[in-house]
């Protein structure tokens, strides 16, 4: 629901499902580029935080994306089967450190979409 029905909206969902039971979930803000060129590289600035941290990203564009680069590199990385998106994930587990992850992708025709962020867990 929600979505006017166009092929250029998409909704992206992973589901995590911790050992325990998560008292809070806390959202990062995340970082977003919606463009017709070459977005942005982007930093989810996960260092500092307390884990258990889910770092993540994802891109979108018309054709097949593919991030240009990750680092550190996702633990894996998922594209539905239509293909349009590709969304990754990094989890810090306790006893674990968060890190900065950079991410990015080309122009890869118009649009290309590119978001990242962080959810802490507590």
């Amino acid at each position: 629901t929600g979505m006017s029905g166009t092929s250029e909206n998409s909704k992206q969902m992973l589901v995590f499902r911790p050992a325990t039971v998560a008292g809070s979930v806390t959202f990062s803000t995340f970082n977003t580029e919606y463009s017709s060129g070459n977005p942005s590289a982007q930093v989810a600035a996960a260092s500092g935080q307390t884990p258990p941290v889910i770092v993540l990203g994802g891109c979108g564009t018309r054709g097949t994306p593919v991030f240009s680069s990750v680092s550190p590199a996702f633990d894996a990385q998922v594209t539905p089967s239509h293909g349009r998106l590709r969304m990754g994930y990094k989890i810090y587990d306790i006893g674990g450190t968060p890190a900065d992850h950079t991410v990015d992708m080309n122009d890869l025709g118009n649009p290309n979409h590119l978001w990242s962020g962080y959810v802490t867990l507590a």
